[in-house]
């Protein structure tokens, strides 16, 4: 999918769980991601506050982007797996496209319908990649919500609510140099590991996997020449 155009969902965490300072800092932030300013094409918002709510659909409209995460008021429970699952939904509208959903977590989550199961399962199904950004100092469960996105095959980053921006900045550019390679009717192999061969970015690229196991995450792939280091996807 190298030069599919990306989308993404920004789940915001906007309860009264959070630091008002927490709330605005990132509001602030999704302009970082807006349609057109980055490496997305389109992007859609979603709070968490007192039930998941869409601010606004998938949209090429940055200025609607940026609006919508401006109008977002504090208060109320996080209802912070909702507005994942949420988020899961309206990517699944995007068509072709490289799936990102972003998660800013600034409290932990009140009471969902949704779980981590449940949310986990919507990302597989959907084919999305999550970058999940806990602030510190706060009431997030950072240890859960780290190995959530480790179990999806995304990113997880935690820092102080000053740093949001550099963080959002940093999935931007994991974005623009994201690759998913997917294999049609792969023929089968009868062996712990099987390997293949792609070209990525002018430069043919080794790897292997095991076959009939659903890895997911760079770890998930090996370079078979060991003197190419280790990587992935």
């Amino acid at each position: 999918e190298s030069g599919t155009a990306a989308a993404g969902v920004v789940v915001l965490d906007n309860s009264d769980g959070a630091k008002n300072g927490t709330v605005q800092i990132a509001k602030e932030t999704v302009s970082l991601v807006a349609p057109g300013t980055g490496s997305f094409a389109e992007m859609g918002v979603v709070s968490t506050a007192s039930g998941a709510k869409t601010s606004v659909k998938l949209t090429t409209n940055a200025a609607a982007v940026t609006q919508s995460a401006d109008a977002l008021q504090r208060g109320g429970v996080n209802n912070l797996w909702d507005g994942m699952w949420l988020g899961t939904e309206l990517l699944a509208e995007s068509g072709p496209a490289q799936r990102n959903l972003i998660v800013i977590a600034g409290s932990a989550d009140g009471g969902s319908t949704n779980t981590y199961s449940s949310t986990l399962a919507q990302i597989r199904t959907y084919g999305i990649t999550p970058h999940v950004i806990a602030v510190t100092g706060t009431s997030v469960p950072a240890g859960e919500l780290e190995q959530w996105a480790a179990d999806a095959g995304g990113t997880f980053q935690s820092g102080a609510d000053t740093e949001l921006a550099e963080m959002v900045g940093a999935v931007d550019t994991r974005v623009a140099s994201q690759y998913r390679l997917t294999v049609v009717d792969p023929p089968a192999v009868d062996a712990e590991f099987a390997s293949f061969e792609a070209e990525i970015a002018g430069e043919q690229v080794v790897a292997s996997y095991r076959p009939g196991i659903n890895s997911i995450g760079p770890d998930a792939l090996a370079f078979v020449d060991p003197d190419e280091g280790s990587g992935g996807f």
